[in-house]
């Protein structure tokens, strides 16, 4: 199929079901907004009662809307909720892994359960979620899946080595999985995003550190403006803001001693 059918394929979202991965607050709940308002009927998971239950209020009235309030870390619940939608002839068209968590530290100071439940929840996810729905993405012949990543995979974050891997780890994950798939048809991106305006840093005892309190902050109703636009486009991947994606060039212009000091003194 040529580019500018698939592109023609791609911009709207009118009767397409959408998997969100952590998708009760944040980004992914104004990605949900966003998608609802254009016709797509969105399925949102997340482990938060409290947040399940509010996304549920904001979003229901927008349009179709199921929202599972499960633990994702655990692989039998990612199958059971495989499964559960099996069942519900729910075949998902668009697949955003979203959920991610992250605990600041130095590598050497952090539990090991802490660091562990990093991987779990930012690596382990993204990949069983995708494995789990992809064979039937690829059944229907077309279908997308967009991964949620970082800047932080794009360059050096001392006491968020963890994190910062498991974004650089997506990022090629998706860009290795979006060449397999290419000639099925099957569309894979991913997006960097940095600072957001979001509970994140504040769940991630970030909330004191000069860089939180100096950067200048995406909202994230901005992030997911940008992110539907990107989601509609044909590129495979791109970073999220004027801001963030000058940092990076910056970055890769830094003589690497500078560069190393500059991170010490962001994230520390």
């Amino acid at each position: 199929m040529n580019k500018d059918a698939h592109s023609t394929e791609l911009k709207g979202f009118n009767a397409k079901f959408v998997l969100i991965s952590g998708g009760a607050c944040g980004i992914g709940l104004e990605f949900a907004k966003r998608l609802l308002s254009e016709g797509a009927s969105v399925i949102l998971v997340d482990k938060d009662e409290l947040l399940c239950r509010s996304a549920k209020d904001i979003l229901s009235p927008l349009g179709q809307t199921v929202i599972i309030c499960r633990d994702l870390r655990d692989p039998i619940v990612r199958k059971e909720i495989f499964n559960e939608l099996g069942r519900k002839n729910i075949a998902i068209d668009i697949l955003i892994n979203n959920v991610a968590i992250h605990h600041h530290g130095s590598f050497i100071d952090l539990e090991w359960e802490k660091i562990e439940d990093m991987i779990k929840v930012n690596l382990l996810c993204t990949l069983h979620l995708t494995h789990l729905f992809l064979k039937s993405i690829v059944k229907k012949g077309s279908g997308q899946i967009l991964n949620i990543s970082s800047t932080a995979g794009l360059a050096p974050c001392p006491y968020l080595a963890t994190y910062s891997a498991t974004k650089a780890f997506i990022n090629k994950f998706s860009e290795s999985l979006a060449i397999e798939l290419e000639e099925k048809n099957i569309k894979v991106q991913w997006i960097c995003i940095g600072a957001t305006d979001t509970a994140f840093f504040q769940t991630a005892g970030m909330g004191s550190l000069n860089y939180v309190r100096t950067v200048k902050m995406m909202h994230p109703e901005r992030v997911a403006a940008d992110g539907i636009e990107f989601l509609k486009s044909s590129r495979l991947w791109g970073i999220i803001g004027w801001r963030n994606r000058l940092n990076i060039f910056l970055s890769r212009l830094a003589p690497a001693g500078i560069l190393g000091m500059i991170a010490r003194k962001r994230f520390r």
